[in-house]
Order: C-alpha cells, then structure tokens, then sequence
C-alpha cells in the first residue's frame, strides 16, 4: 500500500495510522486517503465500489 506521495505505508508501518484506502479510477491501483483515528486501535479496513 502506498499513500498519495508515494511513501510504501505497509513497509515503514504506519499502515495502523490510516483508516482509508480508495481506488484512483486507473484499474487496481490504490490512491490512500489517509486519516489518523485518534487512538492506538488498528483501524478496521473496508473496500466498496463507488
């Protein structure tokens, strides 16, 4: 997984930081939309067509 900017979120660790990925409309590809949720929980992830 990578954020907006091209950092890899899943290999530095911060994917626990983010709550939200949504598809950039070219195929597969992931653009991230990143939020903090406060709080050391792991947020949950959830996929849907828009």
């Amino acid at each position: 997984m990578y954020d907006g900017y091209g950092t890899d979120v899943t290999r530095f660790g911060l994917w626990s930081n983010y709550s939200t990925a949504r598809p950039n409309g070219n195929g597969n590809n992931f653009r991230i939309t990143l939020y903090r949720n406060g709080n050391s929980n792991t947020p949950t992830a959830s996929c849907s067509a828009a």
